[in-house]
């Protein structure tokens, strides 16, 4: 059993509060939620949810999984986006080399790198510094 979908699963047929309604919610079959459900309460070893063939509760059990699986949940978004951002922004040192009358001149130094990409620092470097011990 996938743990995490088990997670978003619960949490979603508790805040619809419906088997039906969270399947439409998660694009899954009525019956794949209701099976994904009872596979977590085996596991488990308690009901999360009492059932009735009108309305659904949370058991006491079931309102401590939903609140700590949400936050789990929520965490897990978090660092996700977060890897993600840092793979996708450029980030650290970009060497520019040019000659020194391009680096010069004004307003060139940098180009605005640094305004576009924050995380990165823009080192200009002119064709005469080129062979030094520094470069």
């Amino acid at each position: 059993m996938d743990m995490i979908e088990a997670m978003k699963v619960a949490v979603a047929v508790a805040r619809h509060n419906s088997f039906s309604s969270a399947s439409r919610d998660l694009r899954l079959s009525a019956a794949s939620v209701s099976r994904i459900v009872a596979d977590l309460e085996a596991d488990l070893g308690v009901r999360l949810f009492n059932r009735t063939t009108r309305k659904i509760n949370l058991t006491d059990a079931g309102v401590e999984f939903v609140q700590k699986s949400t936050s789990l949940l929520e965490e897990l978004d978090v660092m996700r986006s977060a890897v993600r951002e840092r793979h996708e922004t450029p980030r650290g040192q970009l060497h520019v080399s040019c000659v020194t009358a391009f680096g010069n001149e004004p307003g060139t130094r940098g180009s605005g790198i640094r305004e576009t990409v924050p995380a990165t620092r823009c080192l200009n470097r002119s064709w005469q510094s080129f062979g030094r011990s520094d470069w």
